[in-house]
């Protein structure tokens, strides 16, 4: 698949200078993560693509007003990080806007190895995919030359919404990212199960879904080969589950959401494949 269009903005003339990120690069272990990205225009920045990894994915939604964001999901081991080059007898400043939700939880924000302080992503409203924006957090006075950016220590769900810089520009290049991403809704009486079928073609390498109750009511899900082989199932954590598999062949997978509740329940899930670009 393609990568997503980039936004057209018009250029900055005036100094300081500032521009979206080039690449995002996400490094993944083997935890429960999942990520949503979305293109779109906004006045400050120029958009460009992320790099991806396993627990990627495309999302989009015509509810959102703010359609560029990357969530992740129960992702401890898992961190972003991305790499600025700031002009030479400039200083530079990074702004990190990001999302808040009712299922926010917190990340640590480093700099050269150094940290710079834990962002709390916890809002009194505001979904795990449709979270609210507006926060941010800017560090200034950057030295020229190179920086290393990373979020990391991330606990329950983390939002960035985007990066700005002034005076610099990041670097890295894109070998992998989400192919497209299929979601449902659906209403499930108690202990009913529900199949999706996700097709995925051949050079995906991974396939992350995740799964979300109405009420933080428990939900299993499962993710089921073309073979018929059960690749990994996980149960929700207030309302939420998620799995990331690694994949080797193409075929129809089947995503299985099971009720474990007494009664009635909500379900939205989203699905995606990992694919080489």
């Amino acid at each position: 698949m393609a990568r997503p269009s980039v936004a057209s903005v018009p250029p900055f003339f005036a100094a300081p200078k500032e521009s979206q990120i080039n690449e995002t690069e996400f490094d993944t272990n083997e935890s429960r993560t999942f990520l949503a990205i979305e293109e779109r225009e906004q006045d400050s920045c120029v958009l460009n693509s992320y790099t991806h990894a396993l627990g990627f994915a495309i999302f989009q939604d015509n509810f959102l007003s703010r359609a560029e964001f990357v969530w992740g999901v129960n992702s401890p081991d898992h961190s972003a990080t991305l790499t600025i080059s700031v002009d030479p007898g400039r200083t530079g400043k990074l702004t990190y806007y990001y999302g808040t939700s009712t299922k926010g939880g917190s990340a640590e924000i480093f700099i050269d190895g150094a940290s710079r302080g834990t962002v709390n992503y916890n809002g009194s409203s505001g979904g795990i995919k449709d979270p609210v924006f507006g926060a941010k957090i800017e560090f200034a006075n950057l030295a020229p030359g190179q920086h290393k950016v990373e979020i990391k220590n991330m606990s329950d769900t983390v939002y960035v919404d985007r990066f700005c810089l002034e005076s610099s520009a990041s670097t890295g290049q894109s070998t992998s990212g989400p192919g497209n991403t299929a979601t449902t809704t659906s209403n499930l009486s108690a202990g009913q199960q529900l199949l999706n079928s996700l097709p995925v073609a051949s050079g995906a390498t991974a396939i992350s879904v995740v799964a979300a109750s109405n009420n933080n009511l428990p939900i299993k899900l499962a993710l089921i080969s073309p073979s018929g082989a059960v690749l990994q199932v996980a149960e929700s954590t207030n309302g939420v589950a998620v799995i990331n598999a690694p994949i080797t062949q193409s075929g129809t997978y089947i995503v299985k959401t099971i009720n474990l509740s007494l009664g009635p329940v909500q379900v939205w899930t989203a699905a995606t494949p990992t694919v080489k670009r």
